[in-house]
């Protein structure tokens, strides 16, 4: 319910700025791939690999100088890593997909370099939504439901280039790094490249 009033109240925020503001402000639409895995100290041990899946929302661009934006973004982001040397005691030994989806909030810093072509940095702010572990093989395949041993919050920090056609069309590149620990007494943490392609107006 809480991610949802978040959602309500971002999209009409951003809404309202646009009516108001259309010279400064851009609304869009983005989506694309992550390659996700774990990082931290547990994570090296664990020999974890890097999974692939969607990542979608809205965002905001608001021009504060001339080569300056602010770019607020609602996404939803589903994330996790794949081992067979994890701490999973109830699948220990098998080869798992651990599947974390978030809504994150990224608030991006760009700058342009040239007109349309732009570096940018910023928080990201992820609110966990689903946590679950899948062990795979033709007879014992499994699902595990792990939300309740998943940290509901991560903290993080994303980097990374975008470039925007004159038509509104963009694309992007990031690479995102969480801070807090994704599971409780574990160092694993977010380790993600996100693949974009959008459209703002």
């Amino acid at each position: 319910m809480m991610i949802k009033r978040i959602f309500l109240i971002f999209t009409l925020c951003l809404l309202g700025l646009q009516l108001q503001a259309q010279e400064y402000f851009k609304v869009g639409l983005k989506g694309g791939v992550n390659i996700s895995g774990f990082a931290g100290k547990d994570a090296i041990q664990g020999n974890f690999k890097d999974r692939s899946d969607i990542h979608l929302g809205i965002l905001g661009e608001i021009l504060v100088a001339p080569q300056f934006a602010l770019q607020p973004e609602i996404i939803y982001s589903s994330q996790g890593a794949r081992s067979s040397s994890h701490e999973l005691a109830e699948l220990r030994g098998r080869e798992v997909t651990f599947k974390v989806d978030y809504i994150s909030l990224p608030v991006m810093l760009k700058y342009f370099i040239v007109p349309g072509l732009s570096i940018e940095a910023g928080p990201r702010f992820s609110f966990l939504i689903d946590s679950k572990a899948e062990a795979t093989g033709s007879e014992n395949a499994s699902t595990l439901d792990i939300t309740n041993k998943t940290e509901k919050f991560d903290l993080g920090v994303a980097g990374g280039l975008g470039y925007e056609l004159p038509l509104g069309i963009f694309v992007q590149a990031r690479y995102l790094r969480g801070f807090s620990n994704i599971y409780e007494d574990v160092d694993y943490r977010n380790s993600l490249i996100q693949l974009s392609i959008g459209y703002k107006y």
